[in-house]
């Protein structure tokens, strides 16, 4: 019997089993250290340019494009 045939046949046991799935999966994220967890931090950079009087098509052919 596979699988698939059992799982249509008993859909309790299915029920049953996934629920004991998800809470071993909830305890397991609870009760895990937190020094297994590491601290991500996402990297960025900024660059700050001011060109006063300038027009939009001025500024992204001389400052944006060079500095891409």
């Amino acid at each position: 019997m596979t699988i698939s045939k059992k799982a249509i046949d008993q859909p309790i046991l299915v029920l049953l089993v996934s629920s004991l799935i998800f809470f071993l999966g909830i305890i397991s994220y609870i009760i895990i250290p937190i020094e297994a967890v590491p601290n991500i931090s996402v990297p960025y950079a900024l660059v700050h340019t001011t060109y006063t009087g300038a027009a939009p098509e001025e500024i992204e052919a001389e400052i944006i494009k060079p500095i891409e």
